[in-house]
């Protein structure tokens, strides 16, 4: 089993539900958190952008459903999974339609177990770069 009892919740009960999960004890020196999010395309039209501080973690995004908007300069460009490096900025996303997102926070040292990661910081990768593109597209869906 990947995940154990829930941590706490990210987001009141509703159509908006996300929640953090503590990872497994055999990926406990590897992996920090583990995020299940969903929104519905009603609670995205209402909700406006969210956005994220910059971050010392590298985090994997698997996203089903719709994908997710990166808004640079007031436009939302939509993205499916990635992964991000050591963040510089702030980032703003934006949800429109159903969005769902799996997203892994690795410990420092745990993503260099996954992905060979040089040049990282402060970019952000499609994963289907460092992950095989098969098995990403059958998680996506």
């Amino acid at each position: 089993m990947l995940l154990q009892e829930p941590r706490e919740n990210l987001a009141p009960p509703g159509p908006a539900a996300g929640i953090a999960f503590p990872p497994c004890d055999e990926l406990a020196a590897l992996v920090d958190v583990i995020w299940v999010h969903e929104i519905d395309g009603r609670t995205a039209r209402h909700s406006g952008d969210v956005t994220i501080l910059p971050s010392t973690s590298v985090v994997a995004c698997f996203q089903y459903r719709d994908p997710l908007g990166l808004v640079q300069h007031g436009q939302a460009r939509y993205v499916h999974s990635a992964l991000t490096g050591l963040q510089r900025t702030a980032q703003t996303y934006r949800a429109e339609g159903e969005v769902g997102s799996v997203a892994v926070r690795f410990t420092p040292w745990g993503a260099a177990s996954f992905f060979g990661l040089d040049g990282l910081a402060g970019r952000r990768l499609p994963l289907d770069e460092v992950w095989p593109a098969p098995a990403l597209r059958r998680l996506e869906r």
